[in-house]
């Protein structure tokens, strides 16, 4: 049991941005909010309550960011500056049998301005059981941005007025590093790379907390 739905939306601008819960979500489920938009790093993030955050990476103009809670959190709705002025956009995924008290194994953040390079990447993490979920978040700008593909099924594309991202998951990752994954996404644009890894539910796998953070080529 693992991915189970998802939910996404955008907006211009405003004091909040909520793409409600997954459709068919349970009290019980892992829920992840990926976050993007074009703000600055003083452009803050309120989330509700209930949500834990598990990394943010500013890159230039460009932010993405991620966070955390059980499906029995009272809301979906995210406001702060980087809401308000950013043109965000939010994907919300809702996943069965995933640890609710610690369900973060590892998780990698990659921020960078492409250049020519026409790629988005997020970075390999460690992943500790066979039965961990590997979440994918990519974020471009307005060049668009396509699927990692191979084993992995993409689950939500979204457009902002600024903003390209896709999000896409992989179930029962074998035990140890996931290898960096690449997506191809329009040159010469700031973009943000995410990678999570979920742990089974309590009993099925051993949290082991890793972060990865990488950078390149700010402009």
């Amino acid at each position: 049991m693992a991915y189970r739905s998802s939910s996404s939306t955008s907006t211009v601008s405003g004091a909040a941005i909520d793409p409600g819960k997954p459709s068919g979500y349970a009290s019980d489920d892992v829920l992840v909010m990926f976050l993007s938009a074009n703000a600055v790093p003083s452009n803050g993030i309120t989330a509700p309550s209930g949500w834990t955050l598990i990394g943010r990476n500013d890159e230039t103009n460009h932010a993405v960011a991620a966070y955390w809670a059980v499906g029995s959190v009272a809301s979906t709705s995210f406001g702060g500056g980087l809401v308000e002025f950013g043109a965000p956009l939010a994907i919300c995924l809702a996943f069965s049998g995933r640890n609710t008290t610690a369900p973060i194994t590892a998780y990698s953040l990659h921020g960078y301005y492409s250049g020519n390079d026409a790629q988005c990447i997020a970075d390999s993490v460690s992943a500790a059981a066979g039965d961990d979920s590997l979440l994918l978040f990519g974020s471009n700008g307005t060049g668009g941005i396509g699927s990692v593909g191979g084993s992995y099924t993409t689950r939500a594309n979204g457009t902002s007025a600024s903003i390209s991202a896709s999000s896409e998951t992989l179930d029962a990752v074998s035990a140890g590093a996931t290898g960096n994954q690449v997506a191809s996404a329009g040159a010469y644009q700031n973009k943000g790379g995410i990678q999570v890894a979920l742990a089974a539910a309590a009993g099925s796998a051993v949290p082991v907390f890793v972060h990865h953070r990488k950078q390149q080529g700010a402009q």
